[in-house]
């Protein structure tokens, strides 16, 4: 197609999928020199899935292992004062087979037993890349589109939680990171990720 020609809507253009990957962080509650933090990660496939276009994505959480190669994320306990520090990388790989650009939303939240989440983003610093990744309205957007097969790189290696402040903002709360990502395909759509249409309306499963 030219790039004179209309483009048809975004919900006939582009095939889309999202994949939210929850990464579970709980303060267990003891004596604050006997605290630890307990990250590990769940998966599950959102359902608003179209079926022509072939574009899925499927978001990749490691860490480093004994040996200082990285291994699947797992749970973990770890000992924290006010302050944790998680070691882990996320990824994003396009599942599908046409190329797609990718995008990632990164959103820490506590969850209340009512089942209430109360935003804390204030109250963790990530450890970010260096280089392929653009910050634009809540989104990290790759740089490069993915052809299928491949994977981004690292959008995170690690992050600290003030837990001190999440305590105080959620009392009694579990704390969870919540990783969404999302593929939109490549073909009759922008030249970048941060101009291309047809993005989810919603941000995945949590």
């Amino acid at each position: 197609m030219s790039e004179d020609a209309p483009r048809r809507q975004p919900a006939r253009r582009a095939c889309i999928a999202a994949l939210g990957c929850v990464l579970l962080l709980a303060l267990l509650a003891a004596g604050a020199a006997q605290q630890t933090l307990s990250a590990g990660s769940r998966s599950a496939i959102a359902q608003n899935r179209a079926t022509f276009g072939g574009v899925s994505v499927r978001v990749i959480e490691s860490m480093p292992g004994p040996s200082g190669a990285e291994v699947p994320a797992e749970t973990v306990d770890i000992p924290v004062g006010d302050y944790g520090k998680v070691d882990r990388m996320v990824r994003v790989e396009n599942a599908g087979s046409h190329p797609a650009y990718i995008r990632v939303r990164l959103d820490f939240v506590g969850e209340t037993p009512e089942g209430e989440h109360i935003p804390l983003n204030d109250c963790i610093t990530y450890q970010l890349a260096a280089q392929g990744w653009t910050e634009h309205d809540g989104w990290y957007y790759c740089d490069t589109a993915l052809e299928g097969g491949e994977r981004t790189t690292e959008l995170i290696t690690g992050m600290v939680v003030d837990a001190a402040s999440a305590r105080a903002a959620a009392p009694g709360a579990e704390l969870k990171l919540h990783v969404v990502g999302q593929g939109v395909q490549v073909e009759n759509n922008a030249a970048a990720a941060i101009d291309a249409e047809g993005w989810p309306e919603e941000g995945g499963e949590r």
